[in-house]
């Protein structure tokens, strides 16, 4: 049986929806004729560049340094999900590497992409949906959340935030209580507009090393 839940967004409200951020608008435009020909143009314009860099451009290059800070991010999220399942007497989670490349790397096309997605065909052929994802680790079933949360200095507040968020939604909270679970990946991705994406991905499997197409 395939445990794969399509849960619902989680991420930080006062930001809106992450394509929101992206996007361009013009307000007070001129009633005059002339004037509003020279706007729908320059708007047209305007879009247009917008759209491609919503569609091609990567995320931002990191310091070396932030490896350090992901590690952390990451270490908290299964610090802070582990404390919820023994709050309802489940046993804690172990670390997958395996899971955690996989999480790693969607996180990362949604920050490439620019979407907050499990599934696209915006995303590398192999990694677009989320079964074909366990597929390169040699697993068979899991459950995946995403969210996502505007970076802070305080990264064990990010990481608990992020955690209650997940918790407040059914689905989310069904994967991270799922008592067939016994592993999990945590994945995080820094964007260039200081959102960190953050995947998880549940599994009774442990998983091999990815393979890499």
């Amino acid at each position: 049986m395939i445990y794969s839940y399509r849960c619902s967004k989680v991420g930080d409200g006062s930001k809106g929806r992450p394509h929101d951020l992206y996007s361009t608008r013009i307000k007070n435009a001129s009633t005059d004729a002339i004037l509003t020909v020279i706007v729908i143009v320059l708007v047209l314009g305007l879009v247009k560049s917008t759209v491609h860099a919503v569609d091609r451009s990567p995320a931002r290059n990191r310091a070396s340094g932030e490896g350090p800070v992901i590690e952390h991010l990451e270490a908290k999220v299964v610090h802070y999900t582990n404390e919820a399942r023994k709050l309802n007497g489940l046993p804690i989670l172990e670390g997958s590497a395996p899971l955690k490349a996989v999480a790693r790397n969607h996180s990362t096309n949604m920050c490439r992409t620019r979407t907050f997605l499990h599934e696209s065909p915006v995303f590398p052929k192999g990694w677009d949906t989320f079964i074909s994802r366990l597929k390169h680790v040699g697993v068979r079933s899991g459950g995946e959340n995403i969210g996502y949360r505007t970076i802070t200095s305080d990264g064990d507040e990010w990481a608990r935030q992020m955690v209650e968020g997940w918790m407040k939604g059914a689905a989310h909270r069904k994967n991270i209580l799922n008592a067939q679970f016994r592993y999990l990946g945590v994945g995080v991705s820094r964007c260039d507009n200081d959102l960190c994406y953050a995947t998880q991905i549940f599994s009774s499997e442990r998983g091999r090393a990815p393979i890499h197409d």
